[in-house]
Formats: C-alpha cells, structure tokens, sequence
C-alpha cells in the first residue's frame, strides 16, 4: 500500500488499463492526517506555497513533487481540501490566510 497526499481531492486511476474502480472515501480529522504522514506518505503536491503550509502545519517535510498517480488497489490518499476554490493565479501564503478560508482532509481508499 502506498499513501499518496494530494492538494485537492482527485481520484486517478489509470482509464486506459482498467474498467472501473472503486474508493472508499471518508472525512478525517488533523490528527489522523498527522499519523498518516508520520507512517510515510509520497507527495504530490504540486504547489510551493500548499506543501510549505502543509509542512508547518504538520511538522513534517512535504515536497513538491508534481507528479502523476494512479492509484492502484490497496493505496490510499489523504487530500487537502480548501472550502473555497481560489481565483486564478491566487496563491494562499499564510497559515492564517489558509484558516479564513478553511479546509478539511478526505482519505480515500481504493478498494476495487
């Protein structure tokens, strides 16, 4: 199983292999994220200023790697997911920006 962190909440699978998949996906808490990626985690995110935040907020190194996935059976994802989507261009450059738009984590497991 592989953990993947994602800065929005997608599901890649691979269309071109496979026919169907399935995922179990469930809302999660701070501390349950913070596990997660104290267990080991592969980054994808893709952006500067989210893995910076990100790192900060759980004191652990988060790369930016964009990179793409496809999840395969067994693997999970924990996604950063803002309650707003931001303008084109806008970039958030504070923990303090980031809570007056919230977020909240999705973990996703793919099951089939």
């Amino acid at each position: 199983m592989t953990r993947y962190l994602f800065n929005s909440l997608v599901l890649p699978v691979d269309f071109e292999r496979e026919e169907r998949a399935r995922f179990l996906l469930e809302r999660i808490g701070e501390e349950e994220v913070r596990k997660g990626l104290k267990e080991g985690f592969v980054s994808a995110i893709g952006h500067e200023a989210t893995a910076r935040l990100l790192s900060e907020l759980f004191g652990v190194e988060v790369p930016v790697q964009r990179r793409e996935v496809r999840l395969k059976i067994g693997d999970e994802g924990i996604h950063f997911c803002l309650k707003k989507r931001l303008s084109e261009g806008e970039v958030i450059t504070s923990k303090e920006e980031l809570a007056e738009i919230g977020y909240f984590f999705v973990r996703s497991r793919r099951i089939e």
